[in-house]
């Protein structure tokens, strides 16, 4: 099994949304929807410009889905 490699930026937004102590699938779902909401209360970074850092791994192709994923 490969290692995915994130940029930093994006690598900051995952494990900052892990911070949440929220399962994987419910993260990747915020992700996609673009929809912090749910985790806002519980990151440890709470002002994360989760939307700019998204843009960013979908700009550079990020595979952000695979990495939550696979640990």
């Amino acid at each position: 099994m490969s290692k995915v490699q994130l940029s930093i930026p994006v690598a900051f937004l995952i494990e900052n949304l892990r911070t949440s102590g929220e399962q994987n699938e419910v993260i990747i779902e915020c992700i996609k929807k673009q929809d912090f909401s749910p985790l806002l209360d519980k990151v440890k970074e709470k002002t994360m410009d989760f939307k700019e850092r998204c843009q960013t791994a979908e700009d550079i192709g990020d595979e952000w889905e695979e990495a939550i994923r696979s640990g």
